[in-house]
């Protein structure tokens, strides 16, 4: 259980999500035109 509260908690964390999201732009650069 100790993992797993260990895995939620990071993927819970915002650096997380500003990681992925960079990784987006730099991966899909048109990903505006493709979600808005």
């Amino acid at each position: 259980s100790d993992v797993f509260d260990r895995i939620s908690k990071i993927v819970n964390h915002d650096d997380v999500l500003k990681e992925l999201v960079s990784f987006a732009r730099i991966q899909y650069p048109d990903w505006r035109k493709k979600f808005l």
